[in-house]
């Protein structure tokens, strides 16, 4: 994602609260890291999985092009007081080539091929890549195909450049919570990609919903996210 919106921010910030996804996958990464790395969250977004990786490594940046993305993780770093962690507002087109990393990760972050030049810049032992592991958007209210490189595509073009890799299958839940169906109408706006918006209204809406029970998010939309993980050797 190249910018956030106040609104794309707050959502983000209430799915990260409302569960432990990125708990979960940083526990999973952290097999592939060694406490005595630095390591790049590269397009960290919020970065919930640059807080998240902060217990594993000696350190972790996250690196966002988006100012108020980054501004979001600066204050979180500092509430939280996670030393280690740090936050750069930057586009890696123009990242001083002397900023170098033990390790990259790029979770849910553009083509393989631009992954692989950016980590020829800046990443020196291993780059780790999360991939969606599905082919439908989760975010629509009817059935459209996400537009990437499917995981055959990834794994063929790996194998053609010769690259040493290892693959792990993760899941795990990471749906969205909302304060009421208006917000819920809201969020599918923002990242539904139906051509026809007049699908986008309430009724439709909730239907896609299960109700929590609890008075501070009394909707929310399931989501189980499959994903790979390559991790690639330098």
């Amino acid at each position: 994602m190249s910018e956030w919106t106040d609104r794309m921010i707050g959502f983000m910030a209430d799915a990260s609260e409302y569960g432990n996804y990125f708990e979960e996958l940083s526990k999973t990464l952290s097999v592939y890291l060694d406490r005595s790395w630095s390591v790049c969250d590269a397009g960290c977004g919020i970065g919930q999985l640059t807080a998240g990786l902060s217990p594993y490594v000696k350190q972790v940046t996250g690196v966002d092009r988006s100012e108020a993305a980054i501004a979001h993780l600066k204050a979180r770093l500092e509430s939280e007081k996670l030393a280690n962690a740090h936050a750069v507002c930057a586009d890696f087109e123009n990242l001083d080539g002397s900023v170098v990393f033990d390790a990259m990760i790029f979770n849910y972050f553009g083509k393989m091929e631009e992954i692989l030049e950016i980590a020829e810049k800046h990443c020196l032992k291993r780059i780790i890549v999360v991939k969606k592991n599905y082919t439908k958007h989760r975010f629509s209210i009817g059935s459209n195909p996400i537009d990437e490189k499917s995981v055959d595509y990834v794994k063929n073009y790996l194998n053609r450049i010769g690259a040493r890799y290892t693959t792990e299958l993760f899941s795990a839940e990471f749906g969205q919570p909302f304060h009421s169906l208006e917000g819920a109408v809201d969020f599918f706006s923002i990242y539904s990609r139906d051509k026809d918006r007049s699908l986008i209204n309430s009724e439709n809406v909730e239907k896609r919903l299960v109700e929590t029970g609890k008075s501070d998010f009394p909707y929310y939309l399931p989501h189980r996210r499959e994903s790979i993980i390559f991790a690639i050797e330098r």
